[in-house]
């Protein structure tokens, strides 16, 4: 069986090949800021560069599925990884907040948070470093899993409406035949 790839198609292919040079391109920043930075501008370059490592292989994976000739998965499965999508963005929300809860019990017991290492220092002050530059990917992270999970959601119920719309017309033939049977003795 030969896949016609039509212009349309053609440009989800193209589309996902640089999504995914892109992808590379962002995790090895991620890894640059890992190797090479410390401190402030380590979390800030790691925070950024895998953020727009995780989109633009999300973006891959959406373009790829747009490409391939593939059909919507069943009820189960929509099901399945709605309620994984939902759990890691719940965890990376999880994350964040207790990320953010440990700096407040700090500054509010007088000490100074050193947002690099995650611990209250209670002897020398610390730099601030903002809401987005400190939790840039797990913001990230939870937008798009439950993004993710609310598509899957959509995915299972409108294939559930499909199923039951099979089951109906399914139910109006076999009515149909039985009528017709009973026309016939």
């Amino acid at each position: 069986m030969a896949v016609v790839i039509t212009s349309h198609r053609r440009y989800f292919l193209v589309a996902a090949i640089v999504s995914a040079l892109l992808a590379f391109y962002c995790a090895s920043g991620a890894l640059q800021a890992a190797m090479l930075f410390t401190g402030v501008k380590a979390l800030r370059n790691w925070s950024l560069w895998t953020s727009l490592a995780l989109v633009f292989a999300s973006a891959t994976i959406a373009c790829a599925c747009a490409f391939l000739p593939v059909r919507a998965p069943g009820t189960w499965a929509s099901r399945l990884f709605a309620a994984l999508s939902l759990f890691l963005g719940v965890a990376s929300a999880w994350s964040v907040a207790t990320y953010e809860a440990a700096a407040d019990r700090c500054l509010d017991s007088g000490g100074s948070f050193n947002y690099v290492e995650a611990a209250c220092d209670h002897f020398a002050s610390q730099p601030y470093i903002s809401f987005l530059a400190r939790n840039g990917l797990g913001l990230t992270t939870t937008i798009l899993f439950v993004s993710v999970a609310v598509w899957f959601i959509h995915l299972s119920r409108r294939t559930a409406k499909s199923g039951d719309r099979v089951r109906s017309n399914m139910a109006l033939h076999t009515d149909a035949l039985a009528r017709a049977r009973e026309l016939d003795h």
